[in-house]
């Protein structure tokens, strides 16, 4: 085919025999300068000029006359028709012409590309354009000079600035734009909405053209703006003097184009300037007069000015309502209203809206698909800024599958996948959230001219976060942070989120410094709005974060009591008033303040069951952490009678064998360990463990939780070799853990198990290995340390190495009185230890002081029944009978039956120890019969030590029978 064209465009020259090429210059320069069906005289002034100035026409043409020239124009051009390569049709008189047929439209193109006709093909078809231009130009004036007819004028209007700027002559076409006469014909001979509209867009045209041009020094968004204010003007003059009754409508539609033309350069008061102008001219109470209305708001509203621009959003709902029409428009305002309404910090009203919107577009949604999908993302976007990230998460899907729906392609689609990548990121969902992150940047490197830079930066920062490169990720994070400060996005607090972003990120990578300072930027970004923004909540929450994992903890409670501040007043009852509660009443926790503790998980508790309903699964949450707390002070029976009650709304509303069950029966079965009733606690455990197990990999460290926690009760309840078999299992998954301690502490109960059974050697080893790993891990003044050195001295004592032990137990105790404070339960211990073998060695004095502490501590803690208390006040009793202080001696023994009384699980475990203590009573009160059990036991004990006196020698020993001696070798004591 292409051979064939050529012959039929090369026909050979009588003069000289080489063929020409004016064929093929001119279907060529047609195919480029005219892609559409054209006046058959703008194809004529295009090949006049090209026959007069191309080299390659003037080669073979030579200077011909105007009539000549004509001629030669209309010869090629009946050629060419009668080749059939041109097809030419009237319209109302006026003849048409466009290339016949696809295939020869391509390979005129095909011509213009290879044959560059002196130069390069975009050279060539800027010359072209420029050829076309002039022509009109010049015949343009010959025809008004002459007043001839211009039957390209309607087209020229339209169209000749853009061949204008296809040949580079800016400005000229800057000019034209700003020219009354030109564009008063566009408006007389176009129809208003069409003149604006070709006027907006020779104007962004020759803006674009500017922008890219780095020779032009003048400024781009300048010139555009001044182009549109002179039209403005011109249309309202041209508005004043006609006398159409049209005329004020379509002065107002072409003023709201120019209005739309202003926003989108960002210059709002010239917009708002055009809108105002449009508005005077129609009545209030008309559709038009309603979209007048919404465009001011919106550009209220994108300078900031939400007082105005909700004003306008509602006069805008009012005119539609009060007309009758639930349109598209309606629907438009009220997401519109929605955004101003999350940007002033009125969530509830911005939910509301959000919703209302999607009712009236739901209604007729074949219609509005773009507009649903446009309202659930905003909706997403709210939830997201409102912490509920679950319905966060099923809006924006929920907007996904709308917009993929319609094919939508564009940066607001990019945007929707990049905040669904961070909830994702959130929830450390890495595979997902890279998923969505890659779809974000390949849409918004489609629409590079549209999207934000700061967008790009921030999906390179966070992807190479994922991909573990922190290096590009900081790189990629400060481009953010400089385009940041340029451009602010105020709208839905969006500059404040990716300072807050971009700060989450640094936290995870544990760069607090720089997570620190972007977290600073946010809340500088809504300082005016400081007892307001959710944003800011959020900022002061992740910052409350920040403190607590640098152990700045101090610094963590005002942020995180300011983040609820604001969430009470936005939200009101609400899953996120009720997190952060929980999240300070943890914090107090964990620092020792329990009564705030309480004070928070109380409250906690009260809003749960407000807001889900006293048997929801959201307040077995808060009642598995109230009862932790219980059990932490000791409060056994309140901790037990919350567990007891968050368990039994887990099993109502959860699978029986859930995880959260497991949970609960585990902390079940701690209490029961600690009360000593350990067949209780070894079926809870059993049960945690079966659960575990049906729910884990069996190297999961839940499931090795469950195998020590099974292993402790075990030989607490005297089952030492049930125990060594739990401990193990429990060792095989701990040991591949990153966290060490976990191996110590399985360690550690091995140790203890192997005391049990009479091999201190081998418990010594297990003890050794674990002061090794935590020394290593953590230093010589660690608090863990003194849970090892009291097992040590332990074994030391069962081995005979009296004077070890006693090194072992001060060093804990005096690690443990800086750590933990003299009076706590750890002291406790120690206390007791020193005690102990201070008594074994026959230092009476010493041995009565620490137990005498031990007794007072556990008195505080309500601690009366374990056995090393019983035993302490027995020691105490001897020690007491010894000196012959009587009175001091029954009172000890008998609070010590007492003791053993108490706890049947004692009496269960040590039954010789009841004869023990009856026998020590019965013999003493038989010896001092006139001597009463008195009250005030401890102040006895401790006045008792000023009774202590020099006469009591040293090397006598107190003797106990040979049961009461194997007695107590068996016991083993925790820690």
């Amino acid at each position: 085919l292409t051979e064939v064209m050529n012959l039929m465009l090369s026909p050979v020259l009588a003069a000289g025999g080489q063929p020409t090429i004016l064929m093929k210059l001119c279907l060529a320069s047609m195919a480029v300068v005219f892609p559409e069906r054209v006046q058959l005289e703008a194809v004529h002034l295009l090949w006049g000029q090209l026959l007069r100035t191309e080299p390659y026409a003037i080669n073979e043409l030579g200077d011909l006359t105007p009539n000549q020239l004509r001629k030669r124009v209309r010869f090629i051009s009946e050629a060419l028709t009668s080749v059939g390569l041109l097809s030419i049709a009237k319209k109302d008189g006026v003849p048409f012409v466009e290339i016949y047929h696809g295939l020869q439209w391509e390979y005129a193109l095909m011509l213009g590309r290879e044959m560059h006709f002196g130069g390069s093909p975009s050279k060539a078809a800027s010359r072209w354009h420029e050829a076309f231009a002039s022509a009109y130009l010049n015949k343009k004036v010959e025809a008004d000079r002459e007043g001839g007819e211009d039957v390209c004028r309607i087209y020229a209007l339209e169209n000749l600035l853009q061949h204008m700027l296809k040949a580079g002559m800016y400005q000229k076409v800057a000019v034209l734009l700003r020219d009354d006469r030109f564009l008063n014909e566009r408006l007389d001979l176009l129809d208003w909405t069409k003149a604006a509209d070709c006027h907006i867009r020779d104007c962004k045209s020759l803006q674009a053209a500017m922008d890219s041009d780095e020779s032009i020094s003048a400024d781009a968004v300048d010139v555009a703006v001044a182009i549109y204010t002179k039209a403005g003007g011109l249309v309202l003059d041209q508005a004043q003097a006609s006398r159409k009754e049209a005329a004020p409508k379509d002065c107002a539609m072409a003023l709201q184009q120019l209005g739309f033309a202003l926003m989108d350069l960002g210059r709002h008061s010239e917009a708002i300037s055009q809108y105002k102008s449009a508005l005077k001219q129609v009545p209030k109470g008309t559709a038009l007069a309603a979209s007048i209305l919404y465009s001011l708001a919106a550009v209220y509203i994108a300078r900031n000015d939400h007082k105005k621009g909700l004003n306008n959003v509602k006069e805008c709902l009012k005119v539609l309502q009060e007309i009758g029409e639930s349109t598209t428009l309606y629907a438009e305002a009220l997401i519109l209203r929605g955004d101003s309404m999350m940007t002033t910090c009125d969530y509830k009203g911005a939910l509301d809206s959000y919703d209302r919107a999607l009712d009236n577009l739901f209604a007729d949604s074949d219609n509005c698909r773009v507009e649903i999908g446009i309202a659930l993302g905003r909706k997403g976007r709210l939830y997201q800024v409102m912490g509920e990230m679950e319905n966060a998460h099923g809006a924006l899907d929920e907007c996904l599958k709308w917009k993929l729906k319609i094919n939508e392609s564009s940066c607001d689609l990019a945007s929707i996948y990049n905040f669904l990548g961070d909830l994702c990121m959130d929830r450390d969902e890495k595979k997902k959230a890279l998923d969505f992150f890659d779809a974000a940047y390949r849409l918004f490197e489609q629409h590079r001219n549209e999207a934000d830079e700061t967008d790009i930066h921030l999906i390179n920062g966070k992807t190479d976060y994922l991909n573990s490169d922190f290096s590009g990720s900081q790189e990629s994070f400060k481009l953010a942070l400089e385009s940041m400060e340029k451009k602010v996005r105020p709208l839905m607090d969006r500059t404040a989120y990716d300072y807050r972003t971009i700060a989450k990120t640094f936290l995870k990578q544990g760069d607090f410094g720089q997570a620190k300072g972007a977290f600073d930027k946010c809340l500088d970004a809504t300082n005016d709005r400081r007892d307001e923004s959710l944003e800011r909540s959020a900022a002061l929450f992740d910052m409350g974060n920040l403190y607590v994992n640098s152990k700045e903890t101090k610094s963590a409670f005002p942020c995180f009591e300011d983040s609820l501040k604001i969430r009470i007043v936005k939200l009101g009852p609400s899953e996120t008033v009720i997190d952060a509660m929980e999240k300070i009443g943890s914090l107090h926790k964990q620092v020792g303040e329990r009564e705030d503790a309480l004070n928070y998980f109380n409250k906690a508790l009260e809003l749960t069951e407000k807001v889900h309903g006293e048997d929801s699964p959201k307040v077995a949450e808060i009642l598995y952490k109230f009862g932790e707390l219980k059990e932490e002070m000791d409060e056994h029976v309140e901790a037990l009678a919350m567990l007891g009650e968050c368990l039994d709304i887990q099993r109502r509303h959860l699978p029986g064998r859930h995880p959260d069950i497991a949970s609960t029966v585990d902390a079940l079965g701690k209490i029961h360990l600690e009360k000593h009733n350990y067949e209780k606690a070894y079926q809870l455990f059993i049960e945690g463990l079966e659960i575990r197990q049906a729910n884990f990999q069996p190297d999961d460290p839940r499931v090795g939780d469950s195998f020590h926690n099974l292993g402790v009760v075990s030989r607490k309840g005297g089952k030492c070799d049930r125990a060594l078999t739990f401990l193990m299992e429990a060792l095989h998954v701990r040991k591949s853990l990153e966290d060490e301690s976990f191996t110590v502490e399985t360690l550690l109960e091995i140790g203890n198990v192997h005391r049990a059974l009479g091999d201190p050697e081998s418990a010594l080893g297990c003890y050794e290995k674990c002061l090794e790993i935590t020394l290593d891990r953590y230093g010589g003044e660690d608090e863990r340390i003194s849970d090892i050195l009291l097992p040590l001295g332990h074994a030391k004592k069962d081995l005979g190495f009296a004077e070890d032990a006693v090194d072992f137990y001060r060093r804990a105790l005096e690690i443990r009185e800086k750590k933990c404070g003299k009076d706590s339960a750890k002291c406790a211990a120690g206390f007791r230890s020193l005690g102990l073998v201070m008594y074994e060695k026959g230092d009476y004095r010493a041995a009565i002081k620490y137990l005498v502490d031990f007794i007072r501590i556990q008195d505080a803690r309500k601690q009366k029944n374990s056995i090393d208390y019983v035993m302490g006040l027995e020691i105490i009793g001897d020690i007491h009978k010894f000196n012959n202080n009587a009175e001091d001696a029954i009172s000890a023994f008998a609070a010590a039956s007492n003791a053993y009384r108490q706890n049947k699980e004692l009496s269960k475990l040590y039954p010789a120890l009841g004869g023990f203590l009856e026998k020590r009573l019965a013999a003493e009160e038989k010896q001092n019969p006139d001597q009463e059990q008195a009250g005030g036991l401890l102040d006895q004990i401790t006045g008792a030590l000023r009774n202590l006196d020099n006469e009591v020698k040293m090397n006598d020993m107190i003797e106990a029978s040979p049961e009461e001696e194997a007695f107590r070798r068996k016991l083993i004591f925790d820690g």
